[in-house]
């Protein structure tokens, strides 16, 4: 892809053997991140600034330097020297080997709307002289509690800490879902107890529907779509549902109206079967109840080696410690 780029003039070789994409080349560049010239020169002014035409020119090849590659390191395009792949043309290369040259849609958060999809665009299109991608999707950072998720904060969880505490996979789902995609969700355990809530209506409300048998789906459960296709409205499509769940009548939901559930639930990934609840909370023992405040006390003064033994402690003992802005709440682990 290199090389094709420099034979049609959209890349250059440095003084140092690099090789940099010229943006002037390709006229439509910025048109996804609406970035204006002078914001790009300043995002750009800082990288290797020596060895380019342009500041606001990438790499597409980097050349070798030991004290930074190390062993790492391949033949060169034509004419550049030894090196590696620059990150923006790795992903355009993996795109077109395995997937073609456009596709329908690519993701990302929106970190990387600008450079690096901005890049993507430039040297695929330019390369291979076809639309890129014919859609795209960026979400939103997540917040925990309000702030960025850290481990330092006491605030970082995988989906295995989450199931770990009791809440099912289906609970975090549906969490995550009722916040927009462009916006930020501030993700708390209180919004996973409240999406627990939700799926047990919805689950309940599947129950007493009619088998769907081979009946075509009705319109009752459209609105859910229509929000989906609009710009992927997660939380107005999971309003919609609602809104006729809680509207329809005990037995006057038909085998077209079940089809037309099943349906909405499978566009928004719910499988109400694995929707299982979380344990109650039960009063902790006084010796847990120490623990947690010793270890409260030890994320307070910021000695978190103390904070993540005493986490580990109370793991051990069967317990989760929840922590909030102001303080802290104790639970008991799921049993396997």
């Amino acid at each position: 892809m290199i090389d094709v780029l420099m034979k049609k003039g959209n890349a250059y070789r440095s003084a140092d053997g690099s090789v940099y994409f010229k943006i002037s080349s390709f006229p439509g560049y910025g048109a996804l991140s609406r970035i204006r010239e002078r914001e790009l020169k300043v995002t750009n002014s800082v990288f290797d600034a020596d060895h380019k035409d342009d500041l606001g020119d990438f790499a597409l090849w980097k050349a070798y330097k030991p004290e930074d590659d190390g062993d790492v390191k391949w033949p060169g395009p034509d004419g550049a020297s030894e090196g590696r792949p620059g990150w923006h043309i790795e992903c355009s290369a993996m795109i077109k080997k395995h997937l073609g040259e456009t596709i329908d849609l690519h993701t990302g958060g929106v970190d990387l709307l600008f450079p690096h999809h901005e890049n993507e665009i430039a040297q695929s299109q330019c390369c291979n002289g076809t639309t890129f991608a014919r859609h795209w999707y960026h979400s939103e950072h997540l917040l925990v509690e309000g702030t960025t998720m850290s481990k330092s904060k006491g605030n970082y969880y995988t989906l295995g800490d989450l199931v770990a505490k009791g809440y099912s996979p289906m609970a975090v789902r549906y969490a995550l879902l009722s916040g927009h995609p462009r916006k930020q969700l501030n993700f708390t355990l209180d919004s996973l107890h409240a999406a627990e809530s939700a799926l047990k209506a919805l689950s309940k409300f599947s129950e007493s529907l009619p088998a769907a048998a081979s009946a075509a789906p009705s319109q009752a459960f459209d609105a859910v779509l229509r929000a989906l296709s609009d710009d992927l409205n997660t939380p107005a499509a999971l309003g919609a549902l609602f809104t006729v769940v809680n509207a329809t009548s005990p037995g006057s939901a038909t085998a077209a109206d079940r089809a037309a559930f099943d349906r909405a639930a499978y566009a928004l990934g719910l499988d109400l079967s694995a929707a299982a609840s979380a344990p109650a909370a039960s009063p902790a023992p006084a010796g847990v109840e120490d623990l947690a405040r010793r270890r409260w006390e030890a994320k307070k003064s910021k000695d978190f080696a103390t904070a993540d033994r005493l986490r580990g402690e109370l793991a051990a003992a069967g317990w989760s410690m929840l922590d909030g802005k102001d303080g802290f709440k104790l639970e008991p682990l799921k049993k396997a």
